[in-house]
This record gives C-alpha cells, sequence and structure tokens, in this order.
C-alpha cells in the first residue's frame, strides 16, 4: 500500500469585480504584465466610463502582484489608500471610478509519494524461480562451504526482517491527511462564517459599499456635502463600515473649511471693490452652508443683499 504526501500548493492569481457593471466577473492574472482599464484590448476588461482605457498594470512574477496606477490623474484607493504602486496581498481591494476589484488567490493541492523522488530499484536482483540453480561441479570443495555461508546469512536477515518492527510510516492522527489535504475548504468556511458573523454577506453591506463608492467618487470631486451624506448612509446601512466612518469624518472638516476659505475671500474681494465676484463668493457660501440659522449664512445672505443695492444704484 503506498502512502501520499502534499507538495507545495500551486497559486493563481485572479482578480474579481466585486462593485459594478460586471459584478462577480473573474479574470485570471497570467504571468507577466495584466493591463487593466475600459479598453477592450486589456487583461482585465473593466466598464466603466469614468475609469481611463489603461487606468492601470498588475505586474505577477514568483507568486508576488506587483501594482502601478498608469493614469495618476485619476487616483486609485488600495485598501482604502491612495497609491500609485506597490505589492498587492491576497484579497487586496483596489477601489476606482464605480469599480471595487478584489486580488486573490486559488490553490490547488497536488500529492506525490513520501520521500518526494521516486526510489531507484536495485539492479540485478530479481531471481527466476522458472530457472533451476546451475550445477555445483563436485571437483570444486570450496562451493559447499560458500552456499552455507549464504543460507546462513540469508536465515540471519529473514529473522531480523520478521521481528523487527514495520518500517512503513505510520500517521499518529488518522484524520491528518484528510485535514491536510483540503486546508483550502477549511480556510474558505472560516472566512465565510467570519463574513456571516460580521455582516459583511449581507444585502445591507452591499449597499452600503455602493453607497461608499458613490460618496468616494463625489469626495475625490470636491462635491464634500454630497460625499457626507453618502458616507452617512452607508453607515446607516452597516454601521461598522470603517472607510465610510473615516471618510466621513474627512469629508466634513473639508466642507467646513471650503465654507472658511470662501468666506475669507468674499470678504477680501468686497474690500477691494470686486462686487460682482465678492457676490458670487457668497452666494456659494449659503449654497453650501444651506442653513438659514447658521450665522455665516446670515452674513453671507445680508452681504449678497447688500451688493445686489449696491450694483443696481451703480445704473
Amino acid at each position: 500500500m503506498s502512502s501520499k504526501a502534499l507538495a507545495p500548493k500551486d497559486v493563481s492569481n485572479q482578480a474579481v469585480i466585486l462593485i459594478g457593471v460586471d459584478q462577480g466577473k473573474v479574470f485570471d492574472l497570467k504571468e507577466g504584465l495584466n493591463f487593466a482599464g475600459r479598453s477592450l484590448d486589456n487583461d482585465i476588461v473593466i466598464n466603466d466610463p469614468k475609469t481611463s482605457r489603461k487606468h492601470f498594470v498588475l505586474n505577477v512574477s514568483v507568486g508576488q502582484v506587483h501594482f502601478k496606477n498608469l493614469s495618476p490623474q485619476n487616483e486609485i484607493l488600495i485598501n482604502g489608500k491612495f497609491l500609485l504602486e506597490g505589492r498587492l496581498e491576497p484579497g487586496t481591494l483596489i477601489l476606482l471610478g464605480d469599480t471595487q476589484i478584489k486580488i486573490q488567490t486559488s490553490n490547488l493541492m497536488k500529492a506525490i509519494p513520501f520521500g518526494g523522488l521516486p526510489v531507484e530499484k536495485p539492479k540485478n536482483q530479481r531471481v527466476s524461480l522458472s530457472t533451476p540453480p546451475k550445477q555445483v561441479s563436485k571437483q570444486s570443495p570450496a562451493n559447499p562451504i560458500k552456499y552455507a555461508i549464504y543460507a546462513a546469512i540469508l536465515i540471519g536477515v529473514g529473522y531480523l526482517v520478521l521481528n523487527s518492527p514495520s518500517t512503513i510510516p505510520q500517521t499518529s492522527n488518522p484524520g491528518a491527511e484528510t485535514e491536510a489535504i483540503s486546508p483550502s475548504e477549511d480556510a474558505s468556511s472560516t472566512l465565510l462564517r467570519e463574513l456571516s458573523a460580521s455582516g459583511k454577506d449581507t444585502q445591507n453591506y452591499t449597499e452600503a459599499q455602493a453607497a461608499f463608492i458613490r460618496g468616494f467618487r463625489d469626495y475625490r470631486e470636491g462635491n464634500y456635502r454630497r460625499a457626507a451624506d453618502s458616507f452617512g448612509a452607508a453607515l446607516s446601512l452597516y454601521p461598522t463600515h470603517q472607510l465610510a466612518q473615516k471618510y466621513l469624518a474627512l469629508a466634513q472638516r473639508k466642507h467646513d473649511e471650503l465654507i472658511q476659505n470662501t468666506m475669507v475671500e468674499a470678504r477680501r474681494l468686497f474690500e477691494q471693490g470686486s462686487l460682482r465676484k465678492s457676490q458670487a463668493k457668497y452666494k456659494l457660501v449659503v449654497i453650501l452652508l444651506q442653513d438659514p440659522n447658521h450665522s455665516l449664512y446670515k452674513e453671507a445672505h445680508d452681504k449678497f443683499n447688500e451688493i445686489e443695492l449696491l450694483l443696481k444704484s451703480e445704473f
């Protein structure tokens, strides 16, 4: 009976579209360069108008995946951080445009005999049972002694073999081989349990992730108020969404900074006598705040009306 041992894993890398027009589509990553973008001649075709024709490239070498953004003006989020290039780990999330891509590996197990290398059979050791031994010449007195020695040796070896413990490798744990054969199945089951416990396998999480992507797009375009609304919607669907929490705080801070800077610019333009430009800035403050009870809203609204009267009086 032959025993089997496990050889090292064959690892193939894949890119899976988690969110986007082609959600669920899987692309196998070949060794070498894998280009990604909306152009149809790419290895990874992204059906998203907000991506570049050649947006990024994945370089697969010796089981490792290296990433480089080919369109720096269009930023890419790698696990929540803006990166231009770097090495990607299995499970890395790539966010660009309205599309989210996950880098993953699929492991295929192979079996080989114990020892790794085939054992070379001893040469010239087969004994033919059909060919009788040659007759020994009676004229050679030394031959009977030689065969008696051989017989004694064979008997001794046979005794040792029959009474020695078995040399076949024994497994202390009968289930160890089965357990080793399917680690990927165990890992998948564990991952599914973790996702279920965290709620990431639910419809709420999927919708929250879509809301986050919308918010991130608005955040990148400077629409901080709308971005904050989308991040808030993501958190209402999935309260522990860490990226939504982070970018909600950033969007709110950026929105407040934009209002303050616009107000400072409006006052400066008014003092310089650039009434129309100043009025436009005050109007922008009113639009950004949308809160009549806010002190800056009241100031901007009053200054807008004041400038309106001044402009009319000039005619």
